[in-house]
């Protein structure tokens, strides 16, 4: 039986990161309930491993280091399936390199990834910053107030959909994607952002009621 892990009240941030990477090692699996979890370091998502909340109005995982992300997917190289990031805000310290989630790479290719109904904001780097994913899905993922882009996806994304994903008031792009080969994003929005959206190199990448103010 799976135990819904609480906020610990610890604002250093130690004592939630340690639960969250202890159960997502243990069982693959973090379920966070309502209320502020605060993190010191990087929570540590692997293969085939989940951490969901009760929804970005209920939940939040608080990043007080700047030079820290919030989420990192991935190890030391090789594939990674199916890691799943769901139903929560994550928030960082609104300066640093650190960014909201992050992961991949040419020796840790990210396969399956899903992201849903996410809000990411006030990191320094980017809200989300994905580095060859390939039939992964961002499904409601809102980035906002980021130091650099909203979503960047990059290293040959591939077979790759964003729906319903909106990104605000971020310093870079609000939608950054190079070398992405055969994407669909459908109805997303990129509002108040140095540049909307930012699409270089790859090809059959499409754009289907979207926009931009």
């Amino acid at each position: 039986m799976t135990t819904t892990l609480q906020p610990s009240g610890d604002t250093s941030g130690a004592t939630d990161l340690a639960a969250i990477n202890g159960a997502l090692s243990k069982t693959g699996y973090a379920p966070l309930g309502s209320g502020y979890f605060y993190t010191d370091d990087v929570i540590h998502l692997g293969a085939c491993q989940t951490i969901s909340g009760l929804g970005p109005v209920l939940t939040t995982v608080h990043q007080v280091s700047p030079a820290k992300d919030g989420v990192t997917i991935g190890a030391a190289g090789g594939t990674i399936i199916r890691p799943r990031v769901i139903d929560m805000m994550i928030t960082g310290p609104g300066s640093g390199t650190g960014c909201g989630i992050r992961g991949g790479g040419p020796e840790n290719v990210l396969v399956g990834v899903t992201i849903r109904d996410v809000i990411s904001s006030s990191f320094g780097g980017s809200g989300v910053d994905l580095n060859t994913p390939i039939t992964s899905v961002l499904d409601s993922v809102n980035c906002s107030s980021n130091g650099v882009n909203g979503i960047y996806l990059h290293g040959n994304p591939t077979s790759l959909t964003m729906t319903s994903c909106y990104t605000n008031s971020n310093a870079g792009r609000g939608v950054y994607i190079s070398d992405g080969t055969y994407m669909a994003l459908s109805a997303c929005a990129s509002d108040s952002n140095a540049i909307g959206y930012e699409i270089v190199g790859g090809c059959g990448v499409a754009l289907t009621g979207c926009g931009s103010e």
